[in-house]
């Protein structure tokens, strides 16, 4: 277990020696992930080389289906080794004898020190050693090389798992007394405090009356974790989060509530989103698949409101950093992602910052950016820009087909292809690269049941896909069949 993705490659190395290589190299499997990977992360990424070795690397720097192969072909013992971040513990089981970690400590962000592994994440990932019908028995070990390591990692290992404060609890403590607690709307741009807000807002709406919900403030506060202990051990602070709720109450009374639940975001996002799609002109009209090609000004200017909403923006920043074109790079990256360009000319064309960047680090930075930021988040975006946009007599213009297309252009972002067949297809396992040529070779229709599409993609055979894909098509055809039995 490393700590970040770029000291899995170091590891990675340094077991990839003469005595671990594979005497048989001939596994069809294996041959089949090996295409693939070489299509997806590019001919020279050093995963493919390590395989050869029963080398694996798992972490958020590989797309999503390199990460499922990987653990497909761990969980069939095909691999001896994984050197993987903490991704291993999120839903994974692996059939893991041991895990060394290399470090018990995250970097924390952008600064220049480091913080140890919460307990919960340790023993997490330390609960998935020696499963029952895997090995009897489960070695964990850190690494102290030297005395001091050694005494500090004793102490880590040593403290108890501890019972995890409640959100609200911390939240409230954070703020001390600085009175923010009674303008409670003043607190929206920070993510754990939207969520609150969102929850009053949708608690309120279901609710339905204003009275009412101010006489049950101290009722619906109770539906959160922690408030009884933070009104038994902090009575002033809970008292002054009451008083909150009730100016908040008043505040939101006889807004559009809905919004917020359509949206994701706080009503305080909601209304300053609103007044920016109104600046920027951004109506019901602008939404068409041509969106990605030929009206890419419509795209560059919903990701400039995108990257100003506090649910989305910590996101999206970290893809584009924070100067004055975000919106047109991150629209940039969008549109090649929705068109189908593959990762490796992504990479290079997005994230090499110049000629000497190290194309494995590159790599790694556009699959963490595309899959643990653009694809959820950017698709997120778009779907409540789509509710904030779209009126009800847009749609009622509109056929049945066109409503469609109109709702799947988020899952376009999302998977990364241009078209309702595609994403049907991306639906049910297919790798992105072959999910638009085998839409037409399987002959899917625009506005046909997912289950037929199914039933076509079921009967296809490899003689399927060659004739969609060319001679890659055997490897696909395999890569899908694993993906989709996952």
């Amino acid at each position: 277990l490393v700590d970040t993705p770029r000291n899995s490659w170091s590891v990675a190395n340094a077991l990839k020696v003469e005595e671990n290589r594979r005497l048989d190299t001939s596994n069809e499997d294996l041959a089949h992930i090996r295409c693939f990977l070489e299509d997806e992360m590019g001919k020279d990424f050093p995963l493919t080389n390590l395989l050869d070795y029963g080398i694996g690397v798992h972490h958020a720097g590989l797309s999503e289906d390199t990460r499922t192969l990987i653990e497909w072909l761990t969980e069939r013992k095909m691999i001896n080794v994984l050197v993987a971040t903490t991704t291993i513990a999120q839903g994974v089981n692996f059939p893991v004898s041991g895990v060394v970690f290399a470090s018990h400590q995250y970097p924390y962000h952008q600064y220049p020190y480091r913080q140890d592994m919460p307990p919960e994440d340790f023993w997490n990932i330390a609960g998935r050693v020696g499963r029952v019908d895997q090995d009897e028995l489960g070695i964990i070990a850190l690494a102290g090389n030297n005395e001091e390591k050694s005494k500090r990692l004793k102490q880590f290992v040593g403290q108890a798992v501890s019972t995890l404060n409640s959100t609200l609890i911390d939240l409230v403590l954070e703020l001390e007394e600085t009175g923010e607690l009674l303008q409670l709307e003043s607190l929206s741009w920070k993510p754990g405090w939207s969520s609150f807000l969102q929850y009053l807002a949708h608690t309120y709406r279901q609710i339905g009356d204003h009275e009412r919900f101010a006489t049950e403030v101290e009722q619906v506060l109770r539906g959160t974790l922690g408030f009884q202990e933070l009104r038994k051990n902090h009575q002033e602070r809970a008292d002054s989060l009451v008083q909150g709720v009730y100016s908040y109450a008043e505040r939101i009374k006889g807004k559009p509530l809905k919004l917020v639940d359509a949206t994701g975001f706080s009503w305080e996002s909601v209304s300053k989103t609103l007044r920016r799609l109104g600046q920027e002109h951004i109506t019901g009209e602008v939404w068409s698949p041509e969106l990605f090609t030929s009206r890419r000004a419509d795209l560059q200017r919903m990701m400039g409101i995108l990257l100003e909403v506090p649910e989305l923006r910590q996101q999206l920043r970290g893809v584009t950093g924070d100067g004055q074109m975000g919106g047109d790079a991150l629209m940039r990256i969008v549109a090649d992602w929705v068109q189908g360009r593959p990762l490796p000319e992504i990479a290079r064309e997005h994230f090499k910052k110049d000629e000497d960047s190290d194309s494995v680090k590159v790599m790694t930075q556009c699959c963490r950016d595309i899959f643990g930021r653009i694809t959820q988040t950017a698709s997120w975006g778009l779907a409540a820009l789509q509710s904030l946009t779209i009126k009800e007599d847009i749609l009622e213009s509109m056929s049945a087909d066109e409503q469609r297309t109109l709702r799947n252009l988020p899952a376009r972002v999302y998977y990364g292809v241009n078209s309702d067949e595609a994403v049907a297809l991306r639906l049910l396992g297919v790798p992105r690269t072959a999910a638009a040529p085998l839409a037409t070779a399987l002959g899917v229709t625009p506005g046909e049941s997912l289950a037929v599409t199914r039933e076509k993609l079921g009967a296809s055979t490899a003689d399927t896909w060659r004739g969609a894909l060319g001679q890659r098509g055997d490897s696909y055809h395999r890569v899908w069949s694993i993906i989709e039995d996952n």
